[in-house]
């Protein structure tokens, strides 16, 4: 807990907004019911790459006007994401996955104190530890990303119900966010390759966070939580793991399909541009740091069932049946 930790108990839309201003990467809000207006204010002088906000979006709440599903829009033409969690009750916002406000409030205009006659709510500031960090991100990990199909299919759902509600109001429960064919940003690696990942992890185990940057951090918690490691694993046992479960990822599935003969760089990135399902398309350099990384994995991780050549000046990746075959220089 920070130093000048207290309780915080009036005036928390200032509170919040002041602390989101503080996110110098990576902005995380967290709470089951958020109004469009309340999340405006918050995010007001916010202009950070990276926020995520995840929910609730249960069909009563939203009908009962406790949830707004205009914030999809809201954050999706900002570049921001939204994801849900059905069993979501945790309220708090969280900067550079190192600080954190945790509070009783919802993000609506009476938690916050937009009102005349807000909710009696409470929060305080704490830091986050490792093992808080691992928390937020599994959070984060199991909460499916919102799209336009989605928003779309809720919606129609939303305007289907009948307006007057004598009966128990059935809720939605699509398959869509989990079902999307594509390459998905928060489901691939990040880190350069696996020998680099498990020697931070080693690092992290023997020294602490302290001995990693926040980039470095931010990689590693993400593949942490994407892989389910424990910082406490061997680097055998880590190896292990990984390499059973990267080629299980849904989108390295599928790309190995398309992997059946020889394939250039510049071909597995138009591959992974077409079959990117995050609602804004990646920028250039996004795209080809996540095929970098991919065929860095690819290689290390396939026991020689991928191998990588350079002709014509550029990287390509040989599927082992194809070892034999000579590539023009």
């Amino acid at each position: 807990m920070t130093e000048d930790a207290r309780l915080l108990t009036t005036d928390l839309y200032s509170h919040f907004k002041r602390f989101a201003t503080t996110a110098d990467d990576h902005l995380l809000i967290v709470a089951p019911f958020i109004r469009l207006s309340a999340l405006q204010a918050i995010l007001q002088n916010v202009s950070i790459p990276h926020v995520v906000v995840v929910s609730t979006w249960r069909t009563e709440d939203v009908l009962r006007g406790a949830s707004d599903t205009e914030i999809y829009p809201f954050l999706r033409t900002r570049g921001w994401a939204l994801k849900l969690h059905s069993r979501l009750h945790a309220k708090l916002i969280i900067a550079d996955l190192r600080r954190a406000i945790v509070s009783s409030a919802n993000v609506t205009e009476p938690g916050l104190g937009l009102v005349q006659r807000p909710n009696l709510e409470c929060a305080t500031d704490v830091d986050l530890t490792i093992a808080d960090q691992r928390w937020v991100l599994n959070l984060v990990f199991q909460s499916p990303k919102v799209n336009d199909a989605y928003y779309s299919a809720f919606k129609n759902h939303l305007a289907s119900l009948p307006t007057s509600h004598s009966r128990p109001i059935p809720e939605f429960y699509p398959t869509t966010l989990e079902d999307y064919a594509g390459a998905h940003s928060d489901q691939l690696p990040i880190s350069d390759s696996p020998a680099w990942l498990v020697s931070r992890l080693v690092s992290l185990r023997k020294f602490g966070v302290s001995s990693l940057d926040h980039d470095t951090l931010r990689q590693v918690l993400h593949d942490i939580s994407l892989f389910s490691l424990s910082v406490e694993s061997s680097p055998e046992e880590h190896s292990r793991i990984l390499r059973d479960k990267f080629f299980g990822l849904p989108t390295i599935v599928r790309l190995q399909g398309f992997l059946h003969s020889e394939r250039y760089f510049g071909e597995i990135k138009n591959w992974m541009r077409d079959h990117w399902i995050d609602e804004l398309p990646p920028s250039r350099s996004k795209l080809t740091r996540s095929v970098q990384v991919v065929m860095a994995w690819l290689v290390e991780l396939s026991d020689g069932k991928y191998v990588l050549k350079r002709p014509r000046h550029s990287q390509c990746l040989v599927p082992s049946s194809e070892r034999a075959v000579a590539v023009s220089p």
